[in-house]
């Protein structure tokens, strides 16, 4: 498959080999000072590139997001003053930095 990157608000998609690289581009694109990682299992190649702004790792992940996680998710994103999300994972962490 050929790299591309499609864009739908309020979410941006960027696919192809070596576009983990770009991470630190994009999260600098939307300004983001304060990074919330939503990652399960091995993140720490995407945590090194983006470094100090990765304020708030989650790792709490559940097929189907129970309401109750997306709360207490969201809370932990308020409290820590998260200006950007970046998900590590299939649909489980997709679907919990959507909520």
């Amino acid at each position: 498959m050929s790299p591309f990157t499609y864009v739908q608000l309020p979410s941006r998609i960027v696919f192809g080999g070596g576009a983990r690289q770009q991470l630190p581009a994009e999260v600098d694109a939307l300004r983001g000072d304060r990074v919330m990682l939503i990652a399960q299992g091995d993140a720490d190649e995407i945590g090194g590139l983006l470094g100090r702004r990765v304020v708030l790792r989650w790792e709490e992940i559940v097929q189907h997001v129970p309401i109750e996680l997306a709360e207490r998710a969201r809370e932990a994103a308020v409290e820590a003053g998260i200006d950007v999300i970046v998900t590590v994972g299939g649909g489980s962490t997709t679907g919990l930095a959507k909520a």
